[in-house]
């Protein structure tokens, strides 16, 4: 009996070192690529290379549509319904979701980089970093679907492959674009993180897991999930929008050197409460979630049973007052009442043809009921 609770904190620890791994690997393989920045950019490179980041980040959580709490909610309760089929129709819905809004953003920066740069960046020069967050921003929109798709089966590892394949291409295509582009190639490849994330994670995902039913998008579902994405949406647009513009002020005020050690600094700080965060949105609300579906699964069959027992015990009633009675009994099924309040008729499924007759007594299983009247 002792062992039990050990072996539970001994998984529950190496879950959340897993966690830990990854955010480990996300801090190590971060502070080369800035360190790298800053080598070959200055303060005022990684400064503007952030300001980047934290544009597609707030526009990405728009393309993302709230899609990492929404679909980690419906997945979860799918799998503890055991029903395959709502796991991979709500992954179906999610995606197109997300594709069509990471479209409609990406393009509205692609239109609007020279006045966002401008707003943003302090100046108009700027725009082709913009233009390039487009490219973040879909990348950011992926990450969040595939954020929800973790969470929601309770994966820890996949998210350790994500950060780990999405951080080595992003640090390789870094040391390679920066010495010759500059700050753009710095930006550039900070987009890399997601599609080499996502490949990764899903090559992972595809070892462990088998292939789902098929499945088709579902405009149903697809409000269920934005009416909870865009609720948590909302909240994070907040937050992040917040921050955003404290630091495009910041940037407008101190100049782009400046703002480049606050990146760093910000990017630091992070880090502490990401250790508990992964931990948290990976595998913990999953899981919960999951606990909560089982549940009501577990509720609405004791319900039946308990609805059969009762069924049961009625009908064993009424056959104990036909083998008791010493007159002709028949069995019947009530159809329907009758609407007239006062008159409480019911109305029967036997009629002339199983010798039912006007004024025969009706009974239930708890005695007499009345009489027949009519008969057809």
């Amino acid at each position: 009996m002792s062992a039990n609770p050990l072996r539970a904190w001994r998984t529950r620890s190496q879950r959340f070192g897993l966690g830990a791994a990854t955010v480990a690997v996300t801090t190590l393989l971060g502070l080369l690529r800035t360190k790298w920045l800053a080598l070959h950019l200055g303060a005022e490179g990684v400064g503007l290379v952030g300001m980047a980041t934290a544009t597609w980040t707030w526009f990405g959580l728009v393309a993302g549509l709230g899609m990492n709490v929404a679909l980690a909610q419906g997945i979860a309760a799918a799998r503890g319904a055991g029903d395959a089929h709502a796991e991979a129709r709500d992954a179906i819905t999610a995606a197109r979701l997300v594709a069509i809004a990471s479209a409609v953003v990406a393009l509205v920066l692609l239109v609007a980089a020279g006045p966002l740069a401008a707003l943003l960046l302090a100046s108009a020069e700027h725009a082709t970093l913009i233009r390039i967050a487009a490219l973040g921003v879909a990348g950011f929109g992926l990450q969040a679907y595939l954020q929800g798709v973790f969470a929601g089966r309770s994966d820890l590892g996949s998210p350790f492959a994500y950060a780990l394949g999405g951080g080595l291409v992003m640090l390789a295509f870094t040391l390679w674009l920066v010495p010759a582009q500059g700050i753009e190639g710095a930006a550039f490849a900070g987009t890399m993180l997601f599609p080499a994330g996502a490949a990764t994670a899903m090559a992972f995902m595809a070892l462990r897991r088998p292939a789902h039913s098929a499945a088709s998008f579902d405009s149903t579902r697809a409000r269920a999930l934005l009416a909870v994405g865009i609720t948590t949406l909302s909240v994070s647009l907040l937050d992040q929008g917040v921050v955003l513009a404290a630091r495009s002020q910041f940037l407008a005020r101190e100049g782009a050197a400046a703002n480049g050690y606050f990146q760093a600094a910000i990017a630091l700080s992070q880090q502490v409460g990401a250790v508990f965060y992964v931990y948290l949105a990976s595998y913990a609300f999953g899981q919960v979630t999951k606990l909560k579906a089982d549940l009501l699964t577990a509720s609405q069959a004791q319900q039946a049973q308990i609805a059969s027992r009762q069924e049961a015990e009625r009908l064993q009633k009424l056959l104990q007052i036909a083998q008791t009675s010493s007159t002709k009994a028949q069995a019947a099924r009530v159809v329907y009442l009758g609407r007239d309040p006062f008159s409480q008729k019911a109305f029967v499924n036997r009629g002339v043809s199983q010798t039912f007759e006007p004024g025969s007594a009706v009974v239930d299983e708890l005695g007499l009921l009345g009489q027949l009247t009519r008969v057809h």
